[in-house]
């Protein structure tokens, strides 16, 4: 009835030691940081980002940002304590540090299951990368029982004929196209 539209959050790794990767998630809280529960998590020798660096929270259809580190978010170059998100903007994790570019996207409403499906019926599952979307490599932790969601994405590297940016969706390639332009 009132329910708010399912949004995934796209976290674009521009710059930094996850270059070229694409994460999702869908819950209501991302936390971002170097310790390892962190839902985006950046490697523990990379020092200029704080254990918890930044969070970014869900208000409805808005998405805030609240920085908790030291050395500071900023938002499209402006230093940030929080700031609400749009599509496209640039967030830089310490001056000089990884930057990512913010994306959002509507997911398909998962229908609540009223009953489980005989085992004599297959269903043919539709992935959302199916419709000429560029093919990627998900990352699955070891464990199987962990939720699935922030799904770590690899952007398959482009081919020799194909220029940077070319296997990633049409808003992530024009972010990343006008970030080399700099």
């Amino acid at each position: 009835m009132g329910r708010a539209p399912d949004i995934a959050v796209q976290l674009v790794h521009i710059q930094g030691p996850l270059t070229g990767e694409i994460q999702e998630f869908s819950e209501p809280v991302i936390s971002i940081g170097r310790h390892p529960s962190c839902h985006m998590h950046f490697p523990k020798d990379l020092t200029i980002i704080s254990r918890k660096h930044a969070a970014i929270i869900r208000e409805g259809n808005r998405f805030k940002l609240i920085d908790q580190s030291t050395n500071g978010t900023f938002v499209n170059g402006k230093r940030v304590k929080t700031a609400y998100l749009k599509d496209g903007d640039i967030l830089t994790f310490a001056k000089g540090g990884p930057k990512v570019s913010f994306l959002t996207k509507m997911m398909e409403r998962r229908p609540e299951p009223v009953s489980a499906p005989s085992p004599s019926t297959p269903k043919e599952s539709k992935r959302p990368f199916d419709e000429g979307r560029p093919v990627v490599r998900v990352k699955h932790a070891p464990s199987q029982e962990e939720k699935i969601s922030p799904q770590k994405v690899k952007v398959e590297e482009p081919s020799s004929e194909q220029g940077h940016g070319d296997s990633l969706p049409p808003k992530a390639r024009a972010i990343f196209e006008e970030f080399l332009k700099r």
